[in-house]
């Protein structure tokens, strides 16, 4: 898996990639998938991982700083419906309050429809406007049309139309959208760089969305051209 995604990225020109573990539903795991995420970034420089834990967990601070800090991971996965919270959950702001203080971003994966109750817009709203210094990456540009255009919330592009993504390009501007595959579900790298290249943008607006973005929510310089994508893949352990 590791080898074809690496080998996939070269092919078209990608040169750094946000990858975390597959959630488990099993929360007592998340230690072995920071290891396991830890352990493929060392052996591949052109990964970022991301580290995952369950907010409710009495020992998720602990679990996160040291992911951070010891493992050197550089965000943080979140999955409110397979972890089970809602945004609006005391104890998930009571976590945020110590996320805020670590200077990460934050890639919560979730779909918006009028029945989930676990990505209600009232309630991200209410945390992205109350939280402004930690950065927020939404998959799919799910809810970017019902949730607030704050400075600290940002989409990928992931399975997404050419046309959401130049409307939600014109709406928001080329500063928040990130280039992301969600690989192996979706279709391979090409597909979704030959789709934000097609759009009806510059190219310094291409640029922005195919790598300019995310190197600067990580505080890295990139050369001109180099492609960072969001998240390709959410391994398995």
């Amino acid at each position: 898996m590791v080898d074809d995604l690496l080998e996939q990225s070269v092919s078209y020109g990608v040169s750094k990639i946000c990858v975390s573990p597959l959630i488990s539903s099993a929360r007592e795991e998340y230690e072995g998938l920071n290891d396991f995420t830890s352990y493929v970034v060392r052996d591949n420089p052109c990964f970022e991982g991301f580290a995952v834990v369950h907010p409710f967990q009495k020992y998720a601070k602990g679990e996160l700083e040291r992911a951070i800090y010891d493992l050197e991971l550089k965000g943080l996965f979140l999955d409110p419906e397979l972890q089970g919270f809602r945004f609006s959950d005391d104890r998930f702001w009571d976590f945020l309050e110590f996320v805020k203080t670590l200077k990460i971003p934050v890639f919560v994966h979730c779909e918006y429809n009028s029945e989930n109750k676990f990505f209600v817009p009232e309630e991200v709203n209410e945390v992205i406007i109350s939280f402004p210094r930690v950065n927020f990456i939404f998959p799919q540009a799910v809810g970017w049309d019902k949730v607030y255009s704050e400075e600290n919330v940002f989409y990928d592009t992931s399975h997404s139309s050419s046309d959401k993504l130049l409307e939600m390009v014109t709406e928001l501007g080329a500063d928040k959208v990130l280039f992301g595959s969600d690989f192996k579900y979706n279709f391979y790298p090409a597909y979704e760089i030959e789709k934000i290249q097609g759009l009806d943008l510059s190219e310094e607006e291409k640029e922005k969305i195919l790598g300019g973005n995310m190197a600067q929510l990580f505080g890295v310089s990139v050369e001109k051209g180099t492609r960072f994508s969001g998240f390709f893949k959410r391994f398995f352990r």
